[in-house]
């Protein structure tokens, strides 16, 4: 329904001091909300900032759009559509929570709101389908291009399905104020009849479900993910500790290395059939070196002189800490290898996990929301400044992806130090022109 004055007017000859009274009841309320907005300032700038900057640097730089980095472009958008929106709508509400609305107002801000994290739902769980078969599944076929941009347009479109019942229950709400003698006006859910509280309680129960489903779904495909990752680290370390104790044997200078050597080593470490096959390969070659000098050794690594000189400094001073330094050497390598080989797998398993802890506040405060069209004008203060951090957590999400993109990719860091010195120096030519301008026109 829209609103308007005389829907609020209790006596028209006193129009003036109602309304007044009306707009000095708001003018508290946005007072004390003033915490939660100076926040939601905040939200605006770190997220609108952050998003525009991942836009700029994937659409500007080809070589970014890998596909790896495919779903981080389309998460940008939408989590920069999504503050706009999100924290828009939230002011809105910080400094008109009571004052007349239309009732268009409501239940448009609350679809795109509620199509918003639904697509983002989706997405990470196709995310993670698709991190599962790229690590645990890679001979197996993969998903193409073309499968990933058709399961974008289905997650939006599925999404904004989803969506339309809470667009409908989304209505202006009258709340009365006896001591003031007014009548306020709340975007809320309205269930007017029996129907609406039985429909309303039913799609709630299916989106509590499926949002179930899904976090469990995620939580399995990125566990088997893990997994995965360590089995794969562990082999990694105890390959280069091999590789380490190869190193010291053939550089040694007493003693000759021959093939029987590095059996004797490699024994000492379960392996699996891949590495069976690689140590195989490794132990020809080490044959044919001994064919040309008993003490030659595969060349691995750029600086084995310098810790050929290393070893030997260690062996000068009559300390043998040598199988520890290997372990550690290798343990470091192990690690850099790690989180290089899968630091696009940690990326959607932060951005996922952020996902869950932003959204469930959000839905929880939601649901005892809608239990009362009083609910946050009966609050005290210290309540009121804890329910809507939590109610409004949801954009917390929407923010911290580009400081994860960030912490995680280095080429992305590059790239967008380069932006910002190129915006920087943009700026700066722009000045100079402009003062060179006013110059030349004053003489």
């Amino acid at each position: 329904m829209d609103v308007n004055e005389s829907d609020f007017v209790t006596n028209p000859t006193s129009n003036h001091s109602v309304f007044g009274n009306l707009e000095d009841w708001n003018n508290e309320i946005a007072a004390d909300r003033i915490p939660n907005t100076i926040i939601l300032c905040l939200y605006m700038v770190i997220g609108v900032t952050g998003n525009l900057l991942v836009v700029l640097v994937y659409k500007s730089r080809t070589h970014m759009q890998t596909d790896n980095r495919y779903f981080i472009l389309f998460l940008a958008e939408l989590d920069l559509v999504s503050v706009v929106v999100g924290v828009s709508y939230s002011l809105y509400l910080n400094f008109a929570f009571v004052l007349p609305k239309e009732t268009a107002v409501c239940k448009i801000f609350a679809f795109l709101l509620q199509t918003a994290g639904v697509t983002s739902g989706i997405v990470l769980l196709y995310i993670s389908i698709q991190r599962y078969k790229l690590v645990c599944r890679p001979a197996r076929r993969q998903i193409t291009a073309r499968h990933r941009k058709v399961m974008l347009g289905v997650s939006v479109a599925a999404a904004a399905i989803f969506s339309i019942p809470i667009s409908a229950y989304y209505d202006v709400s009258i709340i009365p104020n006896v001591e003031r003698n007014v009548t306020g006006f709340e975007c809320a859910i309205v269930k007017l009849t029996t129907l609406h509280r039985v429909t309303y309680a039913m799609y709630n129960g299916i989106m509590l479900l499926a949002t179930i489903g899904i976090l469990i779904t995620m939580a399995v495909l990125y566990t088997l993910i893990l997994k995965s990752m360590m089995k794969r680290s562990a082999t990694f370390k105890a390959r280069e500790s091999r590789r380490q104790q190869l190193r010291e044997m053939a550089d040694a200078n007493t003693g000759d290395f021959s093939s029987e050597d590095f059996l004797n080593i490699s024994s000492q470490f379960p392996t699996t059939e891949e590495e069976s096959v690689s140590r195989n390969s490794q132990f020809n070659m080490v044959n044919l070196a001994n064919e040309k000098h008993p003490r030659t050794s595969m060349i691995i690594d750029k600086d084995d002189r310098s810790k050929q000189r290393e070893s030997i400094a260690t062996r000068n001073s009559c300390v043998n800490p040598q199988i520890p330094k290997r372990k550690r050497k290798a343990s470091y390598q192990a690690v850099k290898n790690h989180f290089s080989t899968h630091r696009y797998s940690y990326i959607f398993i932060s951005i996922t996990f952020f996902f869950a802890i932003s959204y469930i506040p959000t839905v929880v405060v939601s649901a005892f929301e809608s239990r009362s069209t009083e609910f946050w004008i009966n609050q005290s203060y210290a309540s009121l400044q804890i329910l809507l951090v939590l109610r409004r957590m949801y954009i917390l999400n929407h923010i911290v992806n580009p400081v994860i993109y960030g912490y995680f990719d280095r080429s992305f860091r590059r790239e967008v130090k380069k932006t910002i010195r190129k915006m920087f120096c943009g700026l700066v030519k722009m000045e100079i022109t402009s003062s060179s301008d006013k110059t030349s026109n004053h003489y």
